[in-house]
């Protein structure tokens, strides 16, 4: 099964009624933990939010001409 936000799933240790996971996740994300009973534990995971498309805008080229000069040109 594919998810947006959750990799991985790993029991790491399950020992004496001590299990611990470890969750592998594609990207930093927000989540939230609740423990709704003695013996149950709820991670809500945050959807990765999307990239925007970078948008393109043309220029339009500069054709105006430069404002004229009173300075003389330099001979060589």
């Amino acid at each position: 099964m594919q998810y947006a936000s959750l990799r991985e799933a790993v029991i790491s240790c399950d020992f004496e009624d001590d299990v611990t996971w470890l969750l592998g996740l594609n990207a930093e994300v927000d989540f939230w933990v609740a423990q709704p009973g003695q013996r149950q534990l709820v991670i809500d995971i945050a959807h990765p939010s999307p990239v925007p498309k970078a948008t393109v805008t043309a220029t339009p080229p500069d054709t105006r001409t430069p404002p004229p000069t009173d300075t003389p040109t330099p001979r060589p």
